[in-house]
């Protein structure tokens, strides 16, 4: 985790509302992005403790949950980036559903009638606007309402669905839907498939669950915090069936992609990167040999001229 939290913390730097707590500087994170085009990059991070001012400590836990949320998003790829989604962003160019999500999502799942008008005038949703939305989502069980105030639905709320799928949401209920008990790696596995995040990120979000008490460990086994457990979640999102694996073709194309030779020291990475594994290609890789496609010798293991492929 304290990588990934070190990086959105150095993307999202700071704020002077600390002292109020947490949902102070969530917000104030929020609009600070929003003025500067709903995009912050180091510069703009840079020029923050100036304006509001905040540790880092303080910082990177509310700057991780925004993301855990699928409020915002974050760009490793050149410099860190975080970009806020287009229900915060832009809540006037979606759906009012998908607006009053966010906005829900944001302040956490429960408004008042007054607080919803103070929230949402001035973003432009209007009652009018708004209300149609609403009473959808009511009719839906999506929102209910006890005297005044209005609660967002336990599968909105943690971002188990659409919309606004988020990370944090998309785990409990794949965790829920195996009976709130699964291998870590597992999970892992299985999360990178249906989110695209990365192995770091993805062990960003377990790793803020534990200390939020969501999630624990039993050995190497991720277990879901029971309150969560019992929540009404859709299924996770369905997966296509992954198509099966031509290990000798990844084989070939792993030694081609080498120089048509790799070690046992190389081969881990190198047919990771065709979608095999060492265990899986062992078989087919004797075969090879015992076929004159290959040769082994020396730890060193060539294929043959007639499938090195070299420009």
């Amino acid at each position: 985790m304290r990588p990934i939290i070190a990086s959105l913390a150095f993307v999202l730097l700071p704020l002077p509302v600390a002292a109020q707590g947490d949902m102070a500087l969530r917000l104030a994170m929020v609009e600070l992005i929003r003025a500067s085009g709903c995009v912050l990059d180091r510069p703009g991070s840079d020029a923050m403790p100036t304006q509001l001012g905040a540790t880092v400590a303080e910082m990177a836990p509310v700057a991780a949950d925004l993301f855990l949320d699928g409020l915002m998003t974050v760009s490793m790829a050149d410099a860190p980036m975080a970009n806020l989604t287009a229900g915060l962003c832009d809540p006037g160019g979606v759906d009012a559903r998908t607006a009053l999500v966010a906005q829900f999502r944001l302040h956490g799942c429960a408004l008042t009638e007054d607080e919803g008008e103070r929230i949402l005038l001035p973003l432009g949703l209007t009652r009018e606007t708004v209300q149609p939305a609403a009473v959808a989502m009511t009719e839906a069980g999506e929102l209910s309402a006890v005297d005044s105030m209005f609660r967002l639905s336990d599968a909105l709320c943690v971002g188990a669905g659409d919309p606004l799928p988020a990370p944090r949401g998309l785990l409990i209920a794949l965790l829920a839907a195996s009976g709130c008990r699964m291998d870590g790696g597992d999970a892992q596995t299985v999360m990178a498939m249906v989110t695209g995040l990365e192995d770091s990120l993805l062990t960003a979000l377990a790793d803020r669950m534990l200390e939020r008490g969501e999630l624990y460990q039993d050995g190497t086994t991720l277990v879901l915090a029971s309150s969560l457990c019992a929540l009404d979640l859709p299924a996770p999102i369905p997966m296509a069936e992954a198509a099966p694996v031509d290990v000798r073709a990844a084989v070939i194309a792993a030694l081609n992609a080498n120089g048509c030779a790799m070690t046992e020291g190389d081969g881990p990475a190198l047919l990771k990167a065709q979608g095999v594994t060492m265990d899986d290609s062992e078989p087919v890789v004797d075969a090879m040999i015992g076929a004159g496609e290959a040769t082994f010798a020396d730890d060193l293991l060539p294929l043959s001229p007639a499938l090195c492929v070299q420009p």
